[in-house]
């Protein structure tokens, strides 16, 4: 089936090609059934409204697994603390990042597709975070516009899709308040997010990055080498973590990301701010 598939696009023009992609999640989108149901993630149960068969198979019970919030809680990822979900898919993660910080605290979830923004929202409502803000924008380097595609699959730029506005980190920064901490899972914008947020990251927040390793951080000039020059030894401790290892009896263990090797594929980056004296 793989080798029909490779020859099909092999064939159709690209511009069809995605056409016909899109068509067909239309189409699933058509006959799935929204449901609720319910997980457990860090001794929180929560309410999620699944309305794509994508989201069925992320978030159903079982893959609950988050030890990069487990490392990120021995920083700053306190009660009361401030926190930037930046490509925050349907609000899962923001749900869980709202309980933890607490009624004092405050989350931002940025999303940029339309559909998922939406769904973030009914998570916040089902779940009774009122700590929780949901801003459908993308972020890069700069101000401008991408455009995104409006359904459950898009989950990058899409040149047939619904315009969104672009803003800098730095602009969410002086617009909710600065950061305490950052989770940053932008499809391959790693770097550009980083670098239009200077002013932010001069206040130390500590992060949690999917690195994207597999093509698409090179397709937007990026390396690891340059997110690291942003978050450099002297004033962060760096980790990594293989999400492919949840299955593990060990599940995943941090590494400093000097002795860490994901050439050609993706990884978590946790890097936590040193004291500064």
């Amino acid at each position: 089936m793989s080798a029909v598939k490779d020859l099909a696009r092999a064939i159709v023009p690209q511009g069809a090609w995605e056409q016909l992609r899109r068509w067909r999640r239309q189409w699933v989108q058509s006959h799935f059934a929204e449901r609720q149901i319910q997980a457990s993630y860090l001794g929180h149960t929560l309410t999620l409204n699944i309305a794509d068969p994508m989201s069925l198979d992320w978030y159903s019970p079982g893959n609950e697994t988050m030890p990069e919030v487990a490392l990120l809680q021995d920083g700053k990822l306190k009660p009361g603390a401030r926190v930037f979900d930046l490509g925050a898919h349907q609000g899962v993660v923001a749900v869980v990042l709202a309980k933890l910080v607490g009624e004092g605290g405050e989350v931002l979830a940025v999303e940029a597709n339309p559909f998922h923004a939406k769904l973030a929202r009914r998570n916040a409502e089902s779940n009774k975070t009122p700590q929780l803000t949901v801003a459908q924008c993308a972020v890069s380097d700069g101000p401008g516009v991408l455009r995104f595609s409006d359904d459950w699959g898009g989950q990058h730029p899409d040149a047939r899709g619904v315009e969104v506005e672009m803003l800098s980190l730095d602009a969410l920064s002086e617009k909710y308040g600065m950061p305490d901490v950052l989770f940053i899972d932008v499809e391959g914008f790693e770097l550009k997010v980083l670098e239009g947020g200077q002013k932010t990251l001069a206040a130390s927040p500590d992060l949690f990055i999917e690195m994207h390793l597999d093509g698409q951080l090179q397709e937007q000039g990026g390396s690891l080498e340059k997110i690291l020059a942003h978050l450099p030894e002297g004033r962060y401790e760096r980790l990594a973590l293989d999400p492919e290892a949840h299955a593990t009896p060990a599940g995943m263990q941090p590494v400093p990301v000097e002795k860490a090797d994901f050439t050609g594929r993706r990884f978590y980056l946790i890097a936590r701010a040193r004291s500064q004296s």
